[in-house]
C-alpha cells in the first residue's frame, strides 16, 4: 500500500489549518528550546552561573531576530509575488512571478544568515570583553 497519498493529504491539511503566526511562534519556541538545553548543560560547570545566564539570554535574542528575519523576508516575497501576480501581462508572466518568488525565498537564509552571524558575533564579544568602568 502507498502511503503516499494518505500523507500529503495531512499534510495538506495541517499546512491549511496552521496560520503564519503559529509557524512563527513554532520557530521561536522549538530554537529556545535548544537555548535551554545549553543552558542547562552550562549550569552543570560550577562557577559559570552569571555566564550561563547571559549566554542564555544572548541565544535566546538570536533566536527571537532570526525567525523574525526569515519570516518577514518570506512576507515580503509572497508580497512580491501577489503584487506581481496582479499585474496584467502574458502567459508567461505567472511562470516568470513563480520563478521570481523562488529566487527571493532561496536568498531568505543567506542574507538572514548573514545578520544572524553578526548579531551572534557582537553578542558573544559582549560576553567576553569587559565593560569599561564608568569613572565618578
Amino acid at each position: 500500500m502507498n502511503s503516499l497519498p494518505v500523507f500529503s493529504l495531512v499534510l495538506l491539511v495541517l499546512t491549511a489549518t496552521v496560520s503564519a503566526e503559529d509557524l512563527r511562534q513554532l520557530c521561536v519556541s522549538s530554537c529556545k528550546s535548544s537555548c535551554t538545553i545549553a543552558d542547562q548543560a552550562c549550569q552543570l560547570v560550577p562557577g559559570l552561573t552569571g555566564v550561563c545566564v547571559a549566554s542564555k539570554a544572548a541565544c535566546n535574542g538570536i533566536c527571537d531576530s532570526s525567525c523574525t528575519c526569515l519570516f518577514d523576508c518570506v512576507d515580503r516575497c509572497q508580497a512580491n509575488a501577489a503584487e506581481c501576480d496582479n499585474k496584467e501581462g502574458n502567459l508567461v508572466n505567472p511562470i516568470l512571478c513563480t520563478a521570481v518568488q523562488a529566487v527571493c525565498l532561496q536568498t531568505c537564509g543567506p542574507s538572514c544568515g548573514y545578520d544572524i552571524a553578526s548579531n551572534a558575533f557582537q553578542q558573544i564579544l559582549a560576553l567576553v570583553m569587559p565593560q569599561p568602568q564608568s569613572r565618578k
